[in-house]
C-alpha cells in the first residue's frame, strides 16, 4: 500500500449515518443466539466525542443487521441484550472476564457475545499527486465470546477500504466515502466471524476440475489459497489464522481463481484425486 496522507475532517464524522434500520426477523433455520456487545472506539487520530457516538452507533445499528441477513443466528441487539442481563443479574464484563467461568453458561440463552473495537478509521489522500482520489479506511478488532461454551472464544481483525474521487473534503461525497467505509468494515468483520464458526467447505467439483466453495467476497479473493482437510477432520475455531494447528495434515490446496457474493471457484494445485465434496478447508493466506 502507497504511503497515504492523513486527511481526516473530524466534522465529516458527525456526517456519516447511523442507519438505524429496523431489522425484521428472518425466517430461516438458525444454529444459536448472539448478543452485539460493546463496540470500543480507540483510532490514532483524535476526534470529537460526537463523531465518536455517530461511529459507534453506525457499527452496532450495522452488525444487527449484517448477523441477521447471514440466517445463521438469532440476533440480540445491544439493548436487548443489556436488558436481558440485567434482569438476570448478569453484565456483559463477566463474560468478557470469564466471571461466571463457574457457573452454568446456558442461563443466558446465548451462544455467542460479538464485541469490536475500532483500532483505525480516517479518510485519507491517496498521493500528494492525486488529491481529489479519497480512501476511507478502517481497521477493527473484534473477539467472539463462547457463552455456552466458555472453550469457544475467537480473535481477529479485519481492515477495510473504500477507494473515490471526491471533489473536496467539504462535499458530500467525503463523508459517504466513510460511510461506505464502515459498511464495508462490518460486511468483511461478519463474513470472517461466521467462517471461523461455519469453516470454509467443498460444495461441489465439476467434470472441469471448478472447485467450488461456500463463501465469496468478503472472505475470499482472486489468489487467495485454501487448504483442504481429509473428511471427518473438523477445523477449529483459530485455524483461520496463517498458522497450520488443526492437528491434520491438509490433502490438497487450491487457490482462488474468481469470487462473487455468496461463493468462490478455485483450482486445484495439488490433491486434486483426494478432494471430495463436504470436505472443510481454512484460508492460509491473501494473493492480495
Amino acid at each position: 500500500m502507497k504511503k497515504y496522507f492523513f486527511w481526516l475532517v473530524v466534522r465529516l464524522l458527525c456526517a456519516v449515518s447511523i442507519g438505524l434500520v429496523g431489522v425484521a426477523p428472518v425466517m430461516a433455520q438458525t444454529v444459536g443466539a448472539i448478543g452485539v456487545g460493546d463496540v470500543g472506539f480507540a483510532p490514532t487520530v483524535d476526534v470529537d466525542a460526537q463523531a465518536e457516538q455517530n461511529v459507534v452507533a453506525a457499527i452496532t445499528s450495522r452488525l444487527n443487521e449484517a448477523l441477521t441477513k447471514t440466517r445463521k443466528f438469532n440476533v440480540l441487539p445491544y439493548s436487548e441484550l443489556t436488558q436481558k442481563l440485567q434482569k438476570q443479574g448478569l453484565s456483559l464484563d463477566g463474560f468478557y472476564n470469564k466471571t461466571y467461568a463457574g457457573s452454568d453458561f446456558h442461563q443466558a440463552g446465548l451462544d455467542y457475545i460479538l464485541t469490536t473495537k475500532v483500532t483505525e478509521f480516517g479518510l485519507f489522500k491517496k498521493s500528494a499527486t492525486d488529491p481529489e482520489n479519497a480512501i476511507g479506511l478502517i481497521d477493527l478488532e473484534f473477539t467472539l465470546h463462547g457463552v455456552a461454551d466458555r472453550a469457544v472464544d475467537f480473535s481477529s481483525s479485519i481492515s477495510s477500504q473504500v477507494s473515490k474521487r471526491t471533489a473536496s473534503a467539504s462535499d458530500g461525497s467525503a463523508s459517504n466515502i466513510l460511510d461506505q467505509a464502515i459498511q464495508k468494515g462490518v460486511d468483511d468483520l461478519v463474513a470472517k466471524m461466521v467462517a471461523a464458526v461455519f469453516p470454509l467447505s467443498v460444495i461441489r467439483i465439476d467434470e472441469l476440475g471448478n472447485i467450488m466453495l461456500n463463501y465469496g467476497d468478503g472472505l475470499l479473493a482472486q489468489g487467495d489459497t485454501v487448504l483442504v482437510y481429509p473428511s471427518g477432520k473438523a477445523v477449529p475455531m483459530d485455524a483461520i489464522k496463517n498458522d497450520d494447528n488443526t492437528g491434520a495434515s491438509p490433502i490438497a490446496t487450491l487457490q482462488i481463481m474468481s469470487t462473487d457474493t455468496r461463493f468462490s471457484i478455485a483450482q486445484a494445485l495439488n490433491g486434486t484425486d483426494q478432494l471430495v465434496r463436504g470436505q472443510k478447508g481454512k484460508l492460509l493466506a491473501s494473493g492480495n
